[in-house]
């Protein structure tokens, strides 16, 4: 029986085109207010290509923030930073970073959806990415927040969602995803042999249709 709905959450309850963009210029300008060369050294292009260099294999490749800061930190001493001070700047950096990831734009319906289904389920988050559900002004229908970067295993690997069955003692016949990837969410359920649901609002103009999928929950065993 179906007792926990986990969702994921970018491009699945909100857009997050409009809120990276709206973090990484954020940043940048952050970045170049704090050092005059900065902005002659790196762009936000620079920066994400930085980022694919340093992106490492393994465990490591879930640690997404830390990879940011890690490309701060380098940007920060090609600008001639000392060690400590470019450690210091691309920690304060993703401070404000994390904090504008966090501003959402949901998709129409969202909280429709949430206020419906929180009375009869246990609603968690799970998600291969940095926003953190109860910084975001839905966290109040969430009991648990589960990401890759916590976890050290992203989806699709089973082992991400057998964590999840682990951390609330339950077996996998009480879960079902909700998300927007057939790559990451219905291949790792199909894995995990979890039940899956595709909720893709940006497929079908940014709104999520909540009698169908009220009515799909509503068939789950």
């Amino acid at each position: 029986m179906t007792k926990v709905i986990a969702f994921d959450l970018d491009d699945t309850l909100w857009d997050s085109e409009p809120t990276l963009k709206h973090a990484e210029t954020a940043l940048f300008e952050w970045c170049c207010a704090k050092h005059p060369e900065f902005s002659q050294r790196h762009s936000i292009l620079s920066l994400a290509q930085m980022r694919v260099a340093m992106k490492q294999p393994g465990p490591m490749s879930t640690q997404i923030t830390r990879t940011r800061e890690r490309v701060l930190t380098q940007a920060f001493l090609d600008c001639g930073e000392t060690d400590s001070a470019a450690s210091r700047l691309a920690q304060k950096g993703m401070d404000l970073f994390l904090a504008k990831r966090q501003q959402v734009h949901l998709f129409k319906n969202t909280l429709a959806l949430l206020q419906t289904i929180e009375k009869d389920f246990c609603l968690i988050s799970a998600t291969n990415g940095n926003a953190n559900v109860f910084r975001t002004p839905i966290g109040q229908f969430f009991k648990h927040h589960f990401s890759a970067e916590a976890i050290g295993f992203a989806k699709p690997d089973a082992r991400f969602f057998k964590h999840i069955e682990s951390e609330l003692s339950m077996s996998r016949d009480a879960f079902v995803l909700i998300g927007d990837s057939d790559k990451y969410d219905q291949e790792g359920a199909r894995a995990a042999d979890w039940n899956f649901i595709k909720l893709a609002p940006k497929n079908s103009g940014g709104e999520l249709n909540v009698e169908q999928l009220l009515a799909q929950i509503g068939r789950l065993p």
